[in-house]
């Protein structure tokens, strides 16, 4: 069973949440592996994706449309969630709880291989096709643009499983939609990640293939997410790697008409893959996914020593809200246990909230148009 479904027509359940440890957190909130106890059912361990307290109107519209979003979302590289509610005042997500390392993580260690890399990007593009084209409750389309595609925001598990990360920002066509994304003449994203268009106010699904090309790039190079060398091929000789660079400069194109497709990527990908030597992904990621984690998980526990975020060794209980919410509000509220000495403490911020804290990339933010990119 889905460990976020709460099932159709029936009364739903008191359930317990108990605290287990710490995934990620940020300065919006804290990630946390949980042990999901539900009357009748096996434990399951989720992760809770808890919101700060005071947090402005526009980052309450952000989480909640994320979690919407995701609950329509029905694709094997991105998380599953259920609708968002709140304990103890605080709004919270249970998402299926992945663990791994990111690509960021992974490229403090070493660069991916092309074989590896075009498997990522691979599953990655075909997860973009899907959920763009994947009707919606009415219907149609949803239309989903992830517009933050970056290498922190690509998570790869031991076993070679591949998921997206962080919605925060992405768009897509869905009744109930609370927030804009796009702040007066302001584009939200990550420097360098951003494609050209998207300065000139045009967003389609061109603009993640864009991004996705630049994290392809930087998955071979280890190169930041600055410019691209387009000369790079003329020094190139082995043939995998220059295929595989060429794909990541043709989704670079500074014209969006000029880009492949996301479907065309994933069926590049797929046959670059299979003609390309080297280890498969799954044989790379047994291998460096591990100790990545683990010294992402040694840095989130130095980052927090003296300091733990407040929620940990506890026990939440949801209980099942009555009375009609407010718009602002979701369908269901819940009440906690934890003390109030626990409840009131604070929680030190950081750079980032899905999954693991993460060194050196920065957030989604107002970007600036890029530089022309070198000939």
């Amino acid at each position: 069973m889905d460990p976020t479904d709460r099932g159709s027509g029936e009364p739903a359940a008191i359930r317990r949440f108990r605290i287990l440890g710490l995934l990620g957190q940020g300065g919006f909130g804290v990630v946390y592996r949980a042990s999901l106890d539900t009357p009748g059912q096996a434990s399951q361990t989720v992760a809770l994706k808890v919101l700060h307290h005071g947090m402005s109107d526009d980052v309450l519209r952000r989480f909640r449309d994320e979690a919407r979003m995701l609950e329509l979302i029905e694709d094997r590289a991105i998380v599953s969630v259920q609708q968002p509610t709140r304990i103890d005042g605080s709004w919270v997500i249970v998402m299926e709880c992945v663990e791994g390392a990111t690509v960021a993580q992974l490229l403090a260690h070493s660069v991916v291989p092309p074989r590896p890399a075009l498997t990522i990007v691979g599953e990655i593009a075909r997860a973009l096709d899907h959920v763009y084209h994947q009707p919606g409750e009415d219907g149609r389309p949803l239309e989903l643009l992830h517009r933050d595609l970056k290498t922190s925001n690509i998570l790869l598990t031991p076993d070679g499983d591949v998921r997206l990360l962080d919605f925060g920002i992405a768009r897509a066509s869905f009744s109930g939609r609370e927030a804009s994304t796009q702040f007066g003449s302001d584009v939200i994203g990550t420097p360098g990640y951003v494609a050209p268009e998207r300065f000139e106010g045009i967003e389609g699904p061109e603009g993640d293939v864009f991004s996705l090309g630049v994290t392809l790039y930087a998955m071979l190079t280890g190169a930041r997410a600055t410019r691209i060398d387009r000369r790079i091929l003329d020094r190139i000789e082995d043939p995998g790697s220059r295929d595989t660079l060429a794909l990541a400069l043709h989704m670079c194109e500074p014209e969006r008409a000029e880009r492949p497709t996301a479907r065309e990527v994933h069926q590049r990908a797929r046959e670059l893959a299979s003609q390309t030597p080297g280890s498969a992904l799954a044989t790379w990621a047994w291998r460096w996914v591990p100790p990545a984690q683990a010294e992402a998980r040694r840095r989130l526990e130095a980052q927090v020593q003296g300091d733990p975020p407040a929620l940990i060794d506890t026990v939440l209980v949801e209980v099942p809200g009555s009375g009609v919410p407010d718009p602002l509000d979701s369908l269901a509220s819940v009440s906690s246990v934890v003390p109030r000495s626990v409840a009131e403490a604070s929680h030190p911020p950081s750079d980032g909230l899905s999954g693991p804290a993460e060194p050196a990339e920065p957030p989604a933010e107002p970007a600036e148009p890029p530089a022309e990119p070198a000939e």
